[in-house]
């Protein structure tokens, strides 16, 4: 027959594992990784970033992912240029520093 737990150490228990499940989330969330935004070069005879690219298949273009749809130029989440656009993957009116 097992003796009844105190309630103050089922209480430091609960305590101790849920601080320790938030240090395991805080070290997971910051190994990941970010994903490559570019400058890319593109030149004739490589595979298309995307499928739906349209520029000159005749020429080497520099290029970037985009995170949204409607900063990409050239398809599904390619801009095409020298320069990306301007908060690269942040959406106007939702962007907070350090995300």
């Amino acid at each position: 027959m097992s003796a009844p737990r105190s309630p103050r150490l089922v209480v430091a228990g609960v305590l101790l594992s849920g601080i320790l499940a938030a240090a395991g989330f805080g070290l997971a969330t910051g190994t990941a990784q970010a994903k490559p935004r570019g400058p890319y070069q593109w030149c004739p005879g490589q595979h298309l970033p995307e499928t739906d690219v349209v520029w000159d298949m005749n020429v080497c273009h520099t290029w970037y992912w985009v995170d949204y749809g409607f900063q990409a130029n050239r398809g599904h989440f390619v801009y095409e240029g020298d320069t990306p656009p301007p908060d690269l993957g942040c959406i106007p009116g939702l962007c907070l520093p350090g995300l």
